[in-house]
């Protein structure tokens, strides 16, 4: 989405399904209910019909996938907005920042810009490894 007018439709397209999830939030009894441990159950089991969506090659059932896991980010943004904790925008950014860490190859870091993709380029241990926090391992996969 590279035009004007696709610029357009995403701004509006996200802000909506924002406008929607605070709603949500305010006045529907379940949504109110909600914190990140009672709802990431519901987050991790979007995320495996997402990924069986992927396997199936099934696009209809990605692009409704997709929107699910979306919502999943957005509703525990909010609940990070609620406490103050963070927001959409500071997941949005941290998330960026992550990825142009992790691709110097593509961003440049050092002189690395502009190599190729391939098998010459670093991989992403080779180039930030040693730069990367070590966590435990997930709970949610064994």
């Amino acid at each position: 989405m590279t035009s004007a007018v696709g610029d357009e439709r995403l701004r509006t397209a996200l802000l909506e399904l924002d406008a929607i999830t605070r709603r949500l939030r305010r006045e529907c009894p379940w949504d109110r209910e909600q914190d990140e441990r009672s709802i990431v159950p519901h987050t991790v089991e979007e995320a495996y019909e997402l990924a069986d969506a992927a396997h199936a090659g099934d696009d209809a059932r990605l692009l409704d996938e997709l929107g699910d896991v979306l919502f999943q980010v957005y509703f525990l943004s909010l609940l990070l907005e609620e406490r103050g904790a963070g927001d959409l925008a500071a997941v949005a950014t941290a998330t960026r920042e992550k990825l142009v860490r992790r691709h110097p190859h593509v961003f440049g870091v050092e002189g690395l810009a502009g190599l190729p993709t391939g098998a010459s380029t670093p991989s992403e241990y080779e180039v930030v490894g040693p730069t990367v926090v070590s966590r435990a391992p997930s709970r949610w996969i064994s």
